[in-house]
């Protein structure tokens, strides 16, 4: 009788234990579909504000206004997520640690990439675009649309799409649907970028795609930081855009 009530017990023990996981797995879900859904709700205001003020459509010379304020709308519904418990963040992969050596060297490898590609592209592309050929090869451009600001910006953005995005849903995969969080990252990631060509909405989406494999083996923020702000600044600098 004795074995029956043991038995009894452990199974209870392990029903609430399948309770708790599944009641966690529905707190993270609705949190981040919830925190996506009203970023990206919010963003296509944002956007509409934008178009408003500027009396004119998005475009490449108001949709960095866009691009600005919404890091002040997604930092707000951060901290509201945060506070209902709706969301959670680990912050061990801000740590300094011995790995972010490691980090920065593998970010001055895809810098060195980026760099060689974007010169080809330059070389190339001046050939069949006057306008292109006309601009000097090379400058900062740091004026230009508050462009000194993206440093910041690319590590908030790093940080909001890995800490906040990626880290939560990873937590949900399962061996059906590994890598799925890839996927859905980088179609939250581009849809905040829809103040800007097709195309730039594409490219956002591969980049993140193809760097959050690299956070989820080396939880690197201060690499992707530095390759995001490479991948985002440099294009202007050669005149390419």
């Amino acid at each position: 009788m004795q074995k029956t009530d043991t038995n009894n017990d452990i199974i209870q023990g392990s029903d609430k234990s399948e309770e708790k996981e599944g009641t966690l797995s529905s707190r993270i879900v609705l949190g981040v579909v919830g925190y996506c859904m009203l970023i990206v709700s919010l963003q296509v205001l944002n956007v509409r504000v934008v178009e408003y003020f500027t009396k004119e459509n998005s475009n490449f010379d108001n949709a960095y206004i866009s691009t600005k304020t919404l890091i002040g709308i997604v930092l707000i519904v951060t901290i509201l997520f945060l506070k209902l418990k709706m969301i959670k963040i680990d912050f061990s992969p801000l740590k300094i640690s011995a790995s972010t050596i490691k980090e920065l060297k593998i970010s001055a490898l895809l810098v060195v990439v980026i760099v060689v590609g974007l010169i080809a592209v330059r070389l190339v592309y001046q050939q069949f675009n006057s306008e292109v050929a006309e601009r000097p090869f090379f400058g900062w451009y740091f004026t230009y649309h508050t462009r000194w600001f993206y440093p910041i910006n690319s590590f908030l953005q790093e940080c909001f799409i890995r800490l906040v995005i990626q880290d939560n849903l990873k937590k949900l995969e399962d061996s059906s649907t590994k890598n799925y969080s890839l996927y859905l990252v980088a179609f939250f990631f581009a849809s905040l970028h829809m103040a800007y060509p097709w195309y730039m909405m594409f490219g956002t989406a591969l980049y993140c795609m193809l760097t959050g494999v690299l956070y989820n083996k080396y939880k690197c923020i201060y690499c992707l930081t530095i390759v995001h702000f490479a991948a985002g600044f440099l294009p202007r600098c050669f005149g390419i855009i």
